[in-house]
């Protein structure tokens, strides 16, 4: 009611009263059900209180200035994620749009009325801005005031303001020793936020060290006594949380941007997404007095002195987002009793461990120490997808494969998989397919959802979920169908545009009278909302923002469809004429970097700091190589035999210069072979049997390398391979892997009787019993001789 009166005689009105209105809406905007705030009385409140606020900013304080900032990117990201931005009463502008607006200085909206709630937010939020600067309040900023405007411009994204290099980080070095934890979090944050690193090299480990000071304060705490460190923790502030995923990981990722940027390259990953931060200490000091109180000064609030999960969670992801490694904290944070981080959220513990997966800490124990909680967090059914999904790649990257924890994470994801994004929904399936954790009920779910999100993603995404499919053994028809159309029409649109470095996010058809789901569940509506939301995050007209087309992306695709579709000529066509292109962009033959690097990850979100991608800087790994070459072959073959290829369809083909280069890599990989005490075993038994065998034996001209080789009274050629566990899902080893089954395809398509011995029932016969041994290798041989007439048949 106060604040009515005000409005009604702006004579009354004082910075302090305003500033004051506008932290108020933004607790409404955040914290009331969304009946009352609707977009065109926030908008009124919000258009009324700045205007009244700029008549009077001579009589701010500094804590004013800071609280604004941080309520206006309040309303900002709560209005983004919420449904008044649908309010009817409101013609919104493109939110996504403004902040891009602001940076390549096209001016602002000049139509106030006509604007979003959230870009009147950031319209007011620069403008204060450039004020701040201006009446050089930074100065007389203390520690929390730079800690709320910090995370209020990095929630705005204003990353690009000259206030940043000129006056905030020079001040929080100076005030470094006066952070709390709260303040210290959430600057560190706000630096992971929008990826920047400080110009002042004395920046970073100034608040650094005061993190490791507290971090040591509390170690001394926890020593005196852990009850009294808990019991003050249980009453501290803990609010402030600002804590994102994995990227750009992206993040990874990815990566992951694996990496703030939505998108990422192959080899990273991480994520972005905002959790945005609790009310601010002061924000709710405002009290008003009366109309007349011009010198009233905002009360300090008192701040727990003790460390709260959040603290390392946020510093830790920031420092990621960064990349900026600081062994000396994630040791302390190691040496941490788990116990303070127990309480941890779900998103809190995923940003952690996604920290410790980007710097490649494999060996961390917070891995294993924190499985319990993590499980225990997701099991209560509030997890975000981002949180979800950053966890399970965090555990993929590092090697550390707990079950239990992927379990937890796929019951928790289908619950609420129609709200992952498609990045997140790419990293989460990477990090299945990397672990070999094979869980049909999960990728069902993936399957029913991926066809609303395949006409957004991006070409690594795309391949990080082919991929996944393929290495599990999971293969839906209806949407490798939709996944060839969507890649040959993007790559179609890159080639006759000339730009083979990248291709613009745009929805490329509509699918129509395909269920896309295996199960036999009607879907239409699903892609109805496809297309829908499709249209509704196109590239603003006007934009030329390209998406990332690596030649790691168009080996993934290649192999995967090796595996599930290798006669599909319109896919293999498109893909092998985009690794001809990108080849060319790097250089024929031997100027191709070349770096085997074993297996690395796929789920990475690097932020992409220039959509225009230099692919000089691009390492094809030797693995990727070796992927196309496998697409190629396995492409032939089906063609040759006529296996699943439409009449009159020609084979895809690369051109000699990138086939040459690929099938050097292959060769490398034959070459270096190793001999399992299995194989031995089997060998002797075969020997005792009468069989003239060959071990480790090159075949088809040097393209593979089989076990075992010898040939059978019935005059046949028979392959014997002995397959250790790592050819089985992790988690079922009755479930063998898209490797091995594309290594049995090629081997019988090129005339050979295949035998395999998984390792685990070879085990199970008896080492003296020699006669047993016998038996069920005759049985093999015997079955395998009958099974491959009908497999030629078939051809």
């Amino acid at each position: 009611m106060h604040l009515r009166r005000v409005w009604q005689n702006q004579k009354l009105a004082s910075s302090i009263t305003m500033a004051a209105a506008i932290t108020h809406l933004a607790k409404l905007v955040t914290g009331l059900p969304l009946s009352w705030t609707d977009s065109s009385k926030a908008v009124q409140v919000l258009v009324l209180s700045m205007r009244i606020l700029t008549s009077c900013l001579h009589d701010l304080p500094p804590r004013g200035y800071a609280n604004c900032l941080w309520a206006l990117s309040k309303i900002y990201s709560a209005d983004r994620t919420s449904s008044l931005q649908a309010s009817s009463s409101t013609k919104a502008a493109q939110l996504s749009s403004t902040p891009d607006v602001w940076r390549r200085g096209k001016g602002r909206e000049s139509q106030v009325s006509e604007m979003s709630l959230p870009a009147l937010a950031f319209k007011y939020a620069s403008e204060l801005t450039d004020a701040l600067v201006q009446n050089n309040m930074v100065e007389t900023f203390n520690a929390q005031d730079l800690a709320n405007t910090c995370y209020g411009l990095a929630v705005l994204g204003l990353d690009h303001h000259p206030a940043w290099n000129r006056e905030l980080l020079p001040r929080a070095a100076r005030l470094a020793t006066t952070f709390m934890p709260h303040g210290l979090s959430n600057v560190l944050w706000a630096l992971g936020k929008i990826g920047k690193v400080p110009e002042d090299p004395t920046v970073l480990p100034a608040l650094l060290q005061q993190a490791r000071a507290l971090m040591d304060k509390e170690a001394i705490m926890q020593a005196e006594g852990p009850a009294r460190g808990l019991r003050e923790r249980t009453t501290a502030n803990h609010e402030g949380q600002a804590g994102a995923q994995p990227s750009d990981v992206h993040t990874v990722h990815g990566t992951t941007d694996q990496s703030a940027g939505r998108r990422h390259d192959v080899h990273t990953v991480h994520g972005t997404t905002d959790q945005s931060a609790g009310w601010p200490s002061g924000a709710m000091g405002f009290r008003d007095r009366g109309p007349s109180s011009q010198d009233r000064r905002i009360p300090t609030p008192k701040l727990s002195e003790t460390l709260s999960p959040q603290f390392f969670s946020n510093i830790a992801w920031a420092l990621a987002r960064m990349r900026h490694m600081d062994m000396p904290f994630f040791s302390s944070v190691e040496r941490m009793p788990t116990a303070l981080l127990q309480d941890s959220n779900s998103q809190n513990l995923s940003n952690l461990l996604w920290a410790f997966a980007v710097f490649d800490l494999c060996k961390s124990p917070l891995f294993t120490d924190l499985a319990p909680f993590i499980i225990r967090q997701i099991s209560r059914g509030n997890a975000a997808p981002q949180a979800l999904s950053n966890t399970v790649w965090a555990y993929a990257k590092t090697g550390n494969y707990i079950p239990a924890v992927f379990d937890s994470v796929s019951a928790a994801s289908q619950s609420v998989i129609y709200s992952f994004n498609s990045q997140d929904l790419a990293n989460l399936a990477w990090a299945y397919g990397v672990t070999a954790h094979r869980d049909r009920p999960l990728f069902t779910s993936i399957v029913k959802v991926a066809p609303l999100l395949i006409p957004l993603m991006a070409p690594v995404e795309l391949s990080q979920l082919t991929w996944s499919m393929a290495t599990l053994n999971f293969t839906s028809e209806r949407l490798c169908s939709l996944i060839t159309d969507m890649v040959v029409s993007k790559l179609q649109l890159v080639e006759r545009g000339g730009n083979r470095r990248g291709f613009p996010q745009y929805l490329s058809k509509s699918y129509q009278g395909d269920s896309l789901v295996d199960d036999g569940d009607d879907s239409a509506s699903m892609l109805d909302q496809s297309v829908g939301m499709s249209r509704s995050l196109q590239t603003p007209a006007g934009t030329h923002a390209s998406i990332p087309l690596t030649m790691n992306a168009m080996a993934q695709l290649a192999w995967a469809y090796a595996v599930m579709r290798p006669g599909d000529t319109k896919l293999f066509s498109a893909v092998f004429v985009a690794a001809d292109n990108l080849a060319k962009l790097r250089g024929e033959g031997e100027q191709l970097k070349r770096c085997d690097a074993g297996q690395r990850p796929h789920g990475g979100k690097e932020k992409q700091l220039d959509m225009d991608y230099h692919f000089e800087g691009e390492a094809i790994d030797l693995r990727a190589l070796r992927q196309l070459y496998q697409g190629h072959m396995a492409h032939q073959l089906a063609c040759l035999k006529g296996h699943a290829v439409p009449p009159g369809h020609v084979p895809a083909e690369m051109s000699q210069a990138t086939l040459s280069l690929c099938r050097d890599a292959w060769r490398g990989l034959v070459e270096n072979v190793t001999t399992s005490s299995a194989q031995r075993e089997v060998l002797e038994s075969l020997d005792r049997m009468g069989y003239r065998c060959l071990s480790e034996h090159v075949i088809a001209n040097g393209l593979f390398c089989v076990d075992i080789l010898f040939r059978h009274e019935s005059g046949r050629d028979i392959v014997v391979e002995v397959d250790g566990p790592y050819h089985f899902a992790s988690n079922d080893r009755q479930s063998p892997l898209g490797e091995l089954l594309l290594r049995n395809r090629l081997i019988r398509a090129l005339g050979y009787v295949l035998v395999c011995v998984p390792t685990f029932e070879w085990r199970l016969l008896a080492k003296d019993t020699l006669s047993q041994r016998a038996q069920f290798l005759k049985s093999r041989i015997d079955a395998a001789i009958r099974t491959s007439s009908v497999f030629e048949d078939s051809l």
